[in-house]
């Protein structure tokens, strides 16, 4: 009996062991803007580089900017960009890899779509201007309105202020109000049978359009971020791993990550916290 309780213990022993053992790999989602603002730039990133030190970045691009070593094949005059070409100069070694969603503006005109779909809800605001709108439609006009003014305000505040719980929550209610809700508005009117040429050369009602628009903004390609991700994240384990994305995908790709965070073994971090 004595060997046998000593395999017992033995394994609750490491059963114990292995609870404590903390993940190795650290990841950050560091949601920016893309071009300049007042607080933000390429040297407020640059300098979350260098604080945090990665031994990878992954960026929302696609691999046409890369060569086959990834080093950059062209760049964009965007804040990203330029951060880390800075940073690069002082870490030559540091890791680059694309996160975005591949031959995304193709894949648009494949569909018959642009990159935006302002005129519809420019259409949505002339039925609400003439009072052709129900009570519960003008209602959702007027939140989404509130927030998306509450969120471009942010635009103007630096990288700490940005990333924070509180952002990724009022990004999903952007998102809330800006597809599904809208699309209630949209699929609820007979206007928006109206035909136009979409990307593809093709005609195709309003209705359609925004369907297909709201699919591919609103879930495709934050789902193409955020699976890209973690399948650089599986492929380079044991590493500091910094992912830089416009903020309002930030909140997407969190989520993702948090389902997959004890499969991955991922320690999920904010830069402001290390």
């Amino acid at each position: 009996m004595k060997p046998l309780s000593i395999s017992i213990i033995s394994l609750l022993l490491l059963f114990s062991c292995q609870k404590d053992i903390k993940p190795n790999t650290k990841v950050i989602v560091l949601g920016t803007v893309h071009f300049p603002t007042k607080q933000v730039n390429a040297d407020s990133i640059y300098n979350i580089l260098k604080a945090v030190q990665p031994d990878l970045i992954v960026m929302e691009a696609d691999s046409s900017v890369f060569n086959s070593d990834f080093t950059f094949k062209k760049t964009y005059d965007e804040n990203e960009y330029n951060a880390i070409l800075k940073y690069i100069k002082d870490e030559p070694t540091v890791m680059i890899r694309p996160m975005g969603f591949e031959g995304r503006n193709a894949y648009r005109e494949k569909i018959g779509i642009y990159s935006e779909a302002g005129f519809i809800y420019n259409a949505m605001y002339d039925l609400f201007d003439d009072g052709k709108l129900s009570e519960e439609h003008e209602l959702i006009l007027n939140r989404f309105d509130e927030l998306w003014e509450e969120l471009e305000r942010y635009k103007d505040t630096n990288l700490v202020s940005i990333n924070q719980p509180k952002v990724d929550r009022l990004i999903d209610s952007v998102n809330s109000y800006q597809y599904i809700k809208a699309k209630e508005i949209v699929d609820s009117r007979d206007e928006f049978y109206y035909k136009i040429l979409g990307a593809d050369k093709d005609s195709v009602t309003l209705k359609s359009y925004f369907k297909k628009w709201v699919n591919f903004e609103g879930t495709q390609r934050n789902d193409a971020l955020a699976t890209n991700l973690i399948k650089i994240i599986e492929a380079h384990p044991n590493k500091t791993i910094i992912a830089l994305t416009g903020f309002k995908h930030r909140s997407y790709i969190i989520t993702k990550l948090k389902k997959k965070q004890k499969t991955l073994s991922i320690d999920l971090k904010e830069f402001h916290d290390l």
